[in-house]
């Protein structure tokens, strides 16, 4: 909300200095609310709706994009005088966070496993649940609580030195940074190109963009729906997978769109296709691993780790994408192409399913992957966001003038526009490396009451900063919004994910997914001309995301701590208790209770992780390994690469410019819906399946793409086809990757170690996304259409990984998923050196 205010009082004050600082604000808030909420998501969702509840993030910030695109319109915040309250919108939510998350509890898993209050676990768990607390879960939460006794919160270094979490880290960190490199973003920016090939008028571009945030918001709801179906690992392979065969059949469709008629209709097709990947695999389930495959002192330093990968990739994107579409044109996705493979390839190699399994599973299957072989191892680019950019730079042109008396050159108002795109990344980043200690510190609940309090400052900034005349207060608002993103983002799913039932965590983890497909979907809709996207509407449109952040405060008190938090890290065994029979509404809790008393026990006299404990532990390698690929594989998977290509694919196929807009919102529905279906199969399909196939699908998909974007001119049909591929990608990575790689952290590690591993999945994220942002444009500029190729390799190589080497963490409890990777961590280095270990590492 501080970032909003910058925002919307930058133009009165006539200083674009106040829109880079709320971007930064922005930025802040996105790297600490987007690590935070699937924390707490995943901690505070049962078992076999852990996957669905985490990917609901995914979908709501899909829901935000969409709704972003619709306020982003000239008709509605999208024009000049408006678009200082554009860039403040984001307030809205915010404020709404604000006022209802204090009726939240605080994560049962950290009231029990970090605070150690049992009895506020409990009653947290029966607020959640609404029945008493059953007793499974609470001796899950128990026997975590035991596995982690004596061990400190992680921190974020701590997960890079320990073994026993190698593999979730690394699972982490890998999903985080393909999150922002698989060409999601870019597929954004492409789409206005392809939608006026496809003879889309400028007009109506938007309108088809909103339809691409609403195809990833479908992508989203739909890996909600599939991911306790399927699990995480299908989900984030298939959604991978996808966004590779679309990224290939996109580059090849552009290469051809001057050549064959059809083939900006494939290229149109591919953008949906793509989105929907996207949405239904690594967009949803993303965010659900770090809260499975990481104990309750790892998972805030893994969402730290995961956070700060995925906003350090958002920022280079941000920033270096344009370029990169210079230099590469069409063949761009190339490299988003690659990312995509890779990470379908390591999801399919490394990442175990975590589906319903208990933290205790996911470990065990860890185990075999962080032992293995010791014992026996461009954002995007629709006529509304068009439009809001044109808005912001000739405001800060405007105020350059009104200061200086001259107006600003070409070269600085692109400078500046460049640090209120990019700055975001930096503020994600900022909050996801606080995705780590603030959780162990304050709570998991506390931290995102502040992370919404952030939203509705930066809300504020932006709602203002036309008339304050200040565009740093769109740069303060911008990094605000995207400091509550690196947070709140990891924060949630770590939440979702300790207080959820291990049948259940896939599921609720991945809800987190699902409403930031949601949010995309809204801010695509709202960001039309007819509503908000107008020159007169942008500040308001903007400071948006204030609502939900006042929605939040108003309704999170109402929820308890989490119930691991409480237990392992508070030593609260009574708080826990009571955490855990609000949220389960049970009173058996027996099973959840052991299972935090063991993972306690294991942590005895130990503190929380650092970062550095991940990056160096041996006991965590193959965790960090699992974090890192799927992490990284969100950004460089292709998904912003087929938004880069959507509106020129749209255009080809014959849609007007100003229609365009609406087919990205299509978009954004489909990535939605694809997150929903994957939060159902996340819990059946089990999160390494999602994962691997997830990015397995999109490497594939992308790959045609790129041979039908090669071939759009030769025939009239390939814009069609470049269309439907765009949706398919969007599926895939909703399905897949979108939803479960966000809750990575959470389940790969162990509580001392997990909001390290947050941390580290957070900053692969958002590092992945700034250097798409700034690469890709170079990229597109000098492959073109076949710049899906890299995303290609990408993905495949993340499926072979996820699906080959990964354990499924799907309806394990926290230590079995540790011990699971232990088997990998410590393969072949014999029993004595593998007992040594897992006792330094996990006191299992």
């Amino acid at each position: 909300m501080s970032g909003a205010l910058f925002a919307v009082t930058s133009r009165a004050a006539k200083s674009f200095e106040m829109i880079i600082i709320s971007r930064v604000l922005v930025g802040i808030n996105a790297g600490v609310s987007m690590n935070v909420q699937p924390m707490y998501f995943g901690e505070s969702a049962p078992k076999h709706l852990r996957g669905a509840i985490s990917l609901s993030s995914a979908v709501f910030t899909a829901f935000g994009v969409v709704l972003g695109q619709i306020v982003g319109l000239r008709e509605i915040l999208g024009s000049e005088w408006c678009w200082q309250y554009l860039l403040a919108s984001n307030a809205i939510p915010g404020f709404i966070q604000l006022l209802t998350l204090p009726w939240f509890p605080e994560s049962p898993r950290y009231l029990l496993i970090d605070r150690g209050d049992k009895e506020a676990c409990i009653n947290a768990l029966r607020r959640l649940r609404g029945c008493e607390v059953q007793s499974s879960e609470l001796d899950e939460i128990l026997e975590e609580q035991a596995e982690t006794k004596g061990m400190r919160p992680a921190r974020p270094w701590d997960l890079f030195t320990d073994r026993s979490v190698r593999w979730q880290l690394i699972t982490v960190m890998i999903i985080s940074s393909a999150m922002q490199l698989c060409g999601n973003d870019s597929i954004y920016f492409y789409a206005t190109y392809v939608f006026k090939e496809a003879g889309v008028s400028a007009e109506k571009v938007q309108y088809i963009t909103i339809g691409t945030g609403t195809c990833e918001f479908t992508a989203c709801i739909l890996c909600n729906l599939l991911i306790e179906r399927k699990g995480r690992r299908f989900m984030l392979m298939g959604g991978f997978i996808l966004m590779t065969i679309w990224a290939v059949v996109f580059t090849i469709a552009l290469s051809f769109q001057n050549h064959v008629s059809w083939m900006s209709y494939l290229s149109m097709a591919c953008i949906f296709t793509y989105i929907l990947s996207f949405g239904m695999g690594p967009a949803g389930v993303t965010g659900v691993l770090p809260t499975e495959i990481f104990n309750q002192t790892a998972r805030p330093a893994a969402y730290m780790i995961a956070g700060s990968m995925m906003w350090i990739n958002l920022f280079i994107t941000g920033m270096l994408f344009p370029f990169l579409v210079s230099e590469l044109s069409e063949f761009c996705f190339v490299p988003f192409g690659a990312v995509c493979l890779l990470s379908a390839l390591y999801i399919g190699l490394f990442l175990p399913e975590t589906k319903g399994k208990s933290l205790q599973a996911i470990t065990s299957e860890f185990h075999k992957l962080n032992f293995k072989g010791q014992s026996k191892q461009c954002e995007s680019q629709s006529q509304a966001q068009y439009q809001l950019g044109e808005d912001i730079q000739s405001f800060v042109n405007h105020t350059w003038m009104f200061r200086y008396g001259a107006p600003a050159d070409g070269y600085t108002n692109q400078l500046i526009w460049s640090f209120i795109v990019a700055v975001f990344s930096l503020g994600a980043w900022a909050g996801a490396i606080h995705s780590g200690s603030l959780p162990v510190t304050y709570g998991r609940k506390n931290v995102l009451l502040f992370s919404n309090g952030v939203v509705v400052v930066a809300a504020v900034f932006m709602l203002f900063s036309r008339m304050a005349r200040s565009f740093e207060m769109i740069l303060l608002g911008r990094f605000l919004y995207g400091y509550n993103v690196g947070l709140g983002v990891s924060v949630q799913v770590m939440y979702l994910a300790e207080t959820s039932p291990k049948n259940l965590r896939g599921f609720l983890t991945l809800t987190s997914s699902i409403f930031i497909s949601f949010g995309k979907v809204v801010g695509q809709i709202i960001a039309i001309k007819e509503i908000m996207g107008t020159e007169e509407m942008w500040p308001y449109l903007l400071a948006v995301s204030g609502i939900p952040a006042i929605l939040q405060f108003v309704m999170l008190p109402l929820f308890p701590e989490s119930p691991r938090y409480l237990y392992i890290d508070k030593g609260d065994t009574e708080s826990s208790r009571k955490a855990l029979q609000w949220l389960w509404q049970e009173d058996n809790l027996k099973l959840e209770m052991d299972d935090m008393q063991k993972e306690r026990d294991s942590k005895q006299g130990e503190k929380a992780k650092t970062v550095k404990d991940v990056l160096t532990s041996r006991c965590v390698r193959w965790q960090l390994l699992t974090l890192i690929i799927p992490c990284a594989g969100i950004q460089f998977c292709g998904i912003n690469a087929l938004d880069f290509y959507a509106f020129e694919i749209f255009r080809e196929s014959g849609v007007p410019e100003d229609q365009t807009h609406y087919l990205h919102i299509g978009i954004g529905a489909t990535l939605l819906i694809s997150l929903s279906l994957s939060s159902f199969l996340i819990d059946r399909a089990g999160r390494k399946k999602l994962m691997g196939y997830g990015y397995l699908l999109m490497g594939i998909i992308m790959s045609i793409l790129t041979v039908t974007m090669s071939y759009k001119d030769i025939n009239s049909w390939i814009p069609y086809v470049n269309i439907a591929l765009i949706f398919c990608v969007t599926c895939s990575y909703a399905i897949g990757p979108a939803g479960v790689s966000m809750a990575l952290p959470a389940e790969l590690f162990l509580q001392a170690w997990r909001p390290s591993a947050f941390v580290i999945s957070g900053t692969i994220n958002w590092l992945c996304m700034f250097l798409v942002g700034m690469l890709f444009s170079y990229i597109v500029e000098a492959l073109g259409p076949f710049c899906f190729l890299i995303f290609v390799a990408y993905t495949v190589f993340s499926a072979a990984f996820l699906l080959y080497f990964v354990p499924e963490t799907k309806g394990k409890t926290m230590v079995e998923v540790m011990e699971d990777f232990n088997k990998l961590n410590y393969k072949n280095r014999g029993a004595d050196t593998e007992k040594t270990d897992v006792n330094l590492g996990t006191k299992i």
